[in-house]
């Protein structure tokens, strides 16, 4: 580690991800020259916790459907089908 940060491995390794990942949809790094750039783990974290809540949200959506559609099916059952 840097002084001013995380260097890509060690941003990667932090976070569970690859480096690719990183640089696609991470946070941005801050460019400490032309060719050094860190992430600092105040942002590392804030884009953690921004994905927890994403994913927390998306699984509240998700199991809200899920009830919703079981409510319409046991107040509106399908009629059975015949097999020919």
């Amino acid at each position: 580690m840097t002084p001013a940060g995380l260097r890509i491995r060690e941003a990667a390794a932090y976070l569970g991800i690859s480096r690719n990942t990183l640089l696609r949809h991470g946070p941005k790094p801050v460019r400490l020259g032309p060719r050094t750039v860190v992430w600092t783990r105040a942002s590392l974290d804030a884009w953690l916790a921004s994905k927890s809540a994403t994913t927390a949200r998306a699984d509240a959506d998700a199991a809200t459907e899920i009830a919703v559609h079981a409510i319409r099916q046991a107040r509106n059952p399908s009629p059975k089908r015949r097999h020919r």
